[in-house]
């Protein structure tokens, strides 16, 4: 499906890059403080979302749409003679704190959002030991607050609601984040995660693919490991999840959201560049082996023919 791939400038002025192709189309639409009409649009590719609009508490709209090229057009998010569906978020309280990671005191700050965000940042110094920082709120940046990460100051993109995630770009540090939906559901214990095994790259973010190269030297280990290309730049590492508690799925191949375009391979040290990330979605083909039957009948092939001779005299 072809979508308009646009976006806004602070002043509200809309530029737009040549159509991208994707399962679903997207907009998403905001006000900003200065009274300017923010806009993107783009697609989605193996990150299902329903199909509809659906508007958070400061008023910023992201809509869905599946039903004909370009269909993600800038009045889709208004009232139009094709109407999309209406998609309701929750509504719930959260728990406000940051500090060391400890499930022993006692909540005294709340707000209200669509989901509770917990992030816990660990940094390992080695033998010196590490460092954990806990930060349990309402959105950080409330105007992508939906169903789907669109946007994220964390930097990783196409989490879902209920899933549990850890993942790693710089080295020695990672990032466990869960996004919830139920009232005050980062106050509790959050579900078990356990880090995959597959070996992955690290890199920061690079301008483009040929300086990621440069110096791997570090590694980390995942479920997953990745590419993503953000904001015009390439970063590499690994992804663990929990998503028992999601209705999707995160699988080996290539996503998108948005601009932002990622590449998840499930084969060690596959995420060195886009051609191993795609060998390994598609490995080569062996010849088919010849079965100890086949081999068998050659052995026999012989003695049958003796026989046959015999029984003619």
């Amino acid at each position: 499906m072809i979508c308009f791939n646009c976006a806004s400038n602070a002043t509200g002025e809309l530029s737009c890059d040549e159509p991208c192709d994707g399962d679903q189309c997207a907009i998403w639409k905001h006000k900003s403080s200065n009274g300017s009409l923010r806009v993107e649009q783009g697609c989605l590719t193996n990150v299902p979302l329903a199909i509809g609009c659906r508007r958070n508490q400061v008023g910023a709209q992201l809509c869905i749409c599946d039903d004909g090229d370009l269909c993600n057009r800038v009045e889709r998010a208004e009232n139009t003679l094709q109407p999309l569906p209406i998609r309701f978020l929750p509504s719930v309280s959260c728990e406000k704190h940051v500090g060391e990671r400890d499930f022993s005191y006692k909540a005294k700050h709340f707000c209200r959002s669509h989901f509770c965000h917990y992030t816990l940042t660990t940094t390992n110094f080695g033998s010196t030991g590490s460092d954990q920082v806990v930060l349990r709120s309402c959105a950080d940046q409330p105007e992508y607050d939906f169903d789907l990460k669109i946007q994220s100051s964390m930097g990783f993109l196409g989490l879902f609601p209920n899933g549990l995630y850890r993942f790693t770009t710089v080295p020695n540090t990672d990032v466990l984040t869960y996004v919830c939906s139920t009232n005050n559901c980062t106050s509790r214990r959050l579900p078990e995660l356990r880090d995959g095994l597959i070996q992955c790259y690290i890199h920061p973010s690079a301008a483009d693919l040929s300086q990621s190269k440069l110096g791997h030297q570090h590694f980390c280990y995942g479920h997953f490991c990745f590419i993503q290309h953000h904001n015009g730049k390439i970063s590499k590492g690994c992804l663990s999840v929990n998503e028992e508690g999601t209705r999707f799925t995160t699988r080996p191949g290539y996503r998108r959201v948005m601009k932002t375009e990622q590449w998840l391979c499930r084969s060690h040290l596959c995420n060195w560049d886009f051609d191993r990330v795609n060998r390994s979605w598609h490995p080569p083909t062996t010849p088919f082996p010849r079965t100890k039957i086949a081999n068998a009948s050659f052995k026999l092939f012989p003695i049958i023919v003796i026989l046959l001779r015999i029984l003619k005299f």
